[in-house]
Parts: C-alpha cells; structure tokens; sequence
C-alpha cells in the first residue's frame, strides 16, 4: 500500500550509553557493536512498517560504526536534528545502561512525546535504564510529555501502535486551513 510521505508516521531515535571509560576498554568495542545491532534492527522494524526514522546518528557525527550517544553535547545535536526535521515523537533507544538525565535532557528540549525502547534481552542493564530514566522523567516532569511517556520491553508490534497513535495525534494538532463554500464566497 503506498501512502503519502506526509502522512506516514514521523520520529526520531535516539540510542543512549554510558561514557566509554578506560577501565572497560577491553569490551567497549564489543558492547557498540552489540548495541548498534539493536538499535539498526528496530530501525529497520520501523521503516519496514512505513514510519520514517530521523536517526540521529546518521547526522551526528560518530565513531565508526557506532550509534550511541553519551554526552550532553551530542545529545542537543540530535535533538537539533530532530526539531529541523519536524519528528512527531522520539523513540529513546535503552540497550544498555546511560545517565538518566539524559533521557530527561531529550525530553526538556524536544517537548514531543517519548518512548524508551529496548528488548528483552536480561544479559544487558535496559530494564535499569528504563525504569530509572522513566522514574526521572516522572520526578522532574519538564512537560506532559515526559510525564506521560511511554515503555515497551521488546513489544515491536506495541510500539509501532503507540507510534502511529502518537503520530496521528500531532498531525491533527497541526494547523489547518479549510474554505468551505464554492467559488461564490470568494468574491466578496
């Protein structure tokens, strides 16, 4: 079924890690290349099912093959990038364990909603992630959207609903214009 790119479902996605330190450097590269399997996975879930992806790390600029974020100031990049593109919600990639303000920081600035996504997968930090980064986003409460953000533990298919109802609410919150009339009405 074709459908008009201004009528598809529009996010951005974001994936969050903790600051690469010196004294795990030795799984470092393992663990990006994990998490940029996950993260290019869903991607690839989301557009096949017509959703445009602005993925943030297509425009900010990083380490080779890697695609998460760990610093303030990458963060508000990808969230210039998400405000120039117009993204109807943000899709917050929780793999692995990040600073939960950071999640709050995305929030704050994109006052879109937002979902904190990750699998199932119980070998990596996701569940801790997402439940300290959604209790931030509960006790700061930078706007509604933060407050009313969304969770899903590897539920594609839940996720993709929650899209398209997230999607379709911000276009009808779009201005529109409308004549109602014929042609009569406007020779006035």
């Amino acid at each position: 079924m074709y459908m008009s790119e201004d009528l598809k479902p529009k996010v951005g996605l974001i994936t969050l890690s903790d600051l690469p330190s010196r004294a795990l450097l030795g799984g470092i590269e393992e663990r990006e290349e994990i998490i940029s399997e996950k993260h290019k996975k869903y991607k690839a879930f989301l557009k096949s099912k017509e959703v445009i992806v602005v993925d943030a790390a297509d425009f900010v600029e990083r380490k080779q093959g890697w695609v998460s974020f760990y610093s303030s100031e990458d963060i508000q990049k990808a969230v210039d990038v998400f405000l120039a593109n117009h993204v109807e919600g943000v899709v917050i990639g929780c793999w692995h364990w990040s600073e939960p303000m950071f999640v709050v920081e995305i929030a704050r600035a994109i006052n879109k909603p937002v979902m904190l996504y990750s699998d199932e997968d119980p070998a990596w930090a996701a569940t801790c992630l997402i439940t300290a980064a959604g209790a931030s986003l509960w006790e700061t409460s930078p706007n509604r959207a933060a407050q009313v953000h969304e969770r899903f533990y590897g539920d594609e298919e839940g996720s993709l609903k929650w899209i398209k109802g997230i999607c379709a609410l911000e276009k009808m919150k779009a201005p529109t214009f409308l004549l109602w009339g014929g042609s009569y009405a406007l020779r006035t």
